[in-house]
């Protein structure tokens, strides 16, 4: 690599490991004695990536030699570094690897496809165009939802432009252009996945105050579950009393697929009305699945919560009473009708 050139760090993420949305991976340089820059050189901002691209620093900071060294580090959690294999910077001309599209759903960072594909359409045909400063490029697209054998993009000139259909799937495009001995790297992530929102009631629609807990099972699996959606796709769960959920994939696996909530209200005299349908005294919920490039996608899932005072027996009554007539008055409450209108 040359200073001013592009660089990038592709790892993997332990799927037992619950990264938090607020997390920030960053990209450090190590210098061949073991010091590391303390400014990173580059950060992705989320919980879910497979790389952080960053920019070599000047000759004055990273000055050539061999042996140098990238590292990430995590903010929530700070998670063991990972620390990459050896690399030399040598002195030369900065080189850029990039590519384009039309087909652009983010710019920070640059990221190609569609957040919501159709599900009836199992392939999807993409146009990249050569934007690196040299025209001897190879794009490695790894398949990271299937696995499989990285397909590769060739690049002979400036410009120039290349198809790859994609399948159901999302994949990290790695960029690595050459010139006069050198590299640079830079990867990009090509998002073709469903909006699978795969949440069935388990608990009933009508649940019994004070500890009334409304339950989804989430079905986290390929074919229909979640797991054929983006990683770094959150679940927005608004539970209609007012308070909200936000879970990620491990999250929800380490929740044994199950998400809950426990009402502490009823919902007595409230109306929840969805499209043409209204329900009486209940809650509205919805569900939805939230992308970091494209926000709310695919189809919300809607549900009412009769959350309804329970039946309570109660009485009064003398503590002590005589032989004879004693007076005891019923106080017990008959609850809530829950499919009262």
């Amino acid at each position: 690599y040359t200073p001013g050139s592009s660089i990038a760090a592709t790892f993997t993420i332990d799927p037992t490991t619950c990264i938090r949305p607020v997390n920030r991976f960053d990209l450090y340089l190590v210098r061949p004695d073991g010091t590391e820059i303390p400014t990173p050189i580059g950060s992705y901002n989320g919980f879910y990536s497979t790389f952080v691209n960053g920019i070599i620093p000047d000759a004055t900071i990273a000055p050539p030699a061999t042996g140098y060294r990238l590292r990430i580090k995590t903010t929530d959690p700070i998670l063991p570094i990972a620390t990459s294999s050896l690399f030399e910077i040598r002195a030369g001309t900065p080189i850029t690897a990039a590519i384009n599209s039309g087909s652009r759903v983010s710019t920070n960072p640059l990221t190609f496809g569609k957040c919501d594909t159709d599900p009836g359409q199992t392939s999807t045909p993409f146009i990249f165009e050569n934007t690196s400063s040299t025209g001897n490029v190879i794009v490695t697209i790894v398949n990271e939802l299937d696995g499989g054998a990285p397909s590769t993009m060739t690049f002979n000139s400036i410009n120039e432009s290349k198809v790859f259909t994609a399948a159901l799937a999302h994949y990290t495009m790695i960029v690595k252009a050459t010139a006069n001995g050198t590299v640079a790297t830079t990867s990009y992530f090509l998002v073709n996945n469903l909006a699978v929102t795969a949440f069935t009631t388990i608990s009933g629609n009508t649940v019994c105050f004070p500890v009334g807990l409304f339950e989804y099972l989430v079905g986290t699996d390929r074919n229909g579950g979640i797991k054929d959606n983006f990683p770094g796709n959150t679940y927005s769960i608004n539970w209609g009393d007012g308070s909200s959920n936000i879970y990620t994939y491990c999250d929800i696996v380490n929740l044994n697929k199950r998400v809950s909530h426990i009402y502490t209200q009823s919902s007595c005299g409230l109306t929840y009305n969805s499209g043409t349908q209204t329900t009486y005294n209940a809650f509205g919920i919805n569900v939805g699945v939230v992308s970091p490039f494209c926000g709310q996608i695919g189809s919300p899932l809607s549900a009412a919560a009769r959350v309804v005072e329970r039946p309570q027996n109660s009485f009064t009554y003398p503590q002590i009473a005589c032989i004879g007539d004693g007076t005891f008055r019923n106080t017990s409450t008959s609850g809530r009708q829950p499919n009262s209108n």
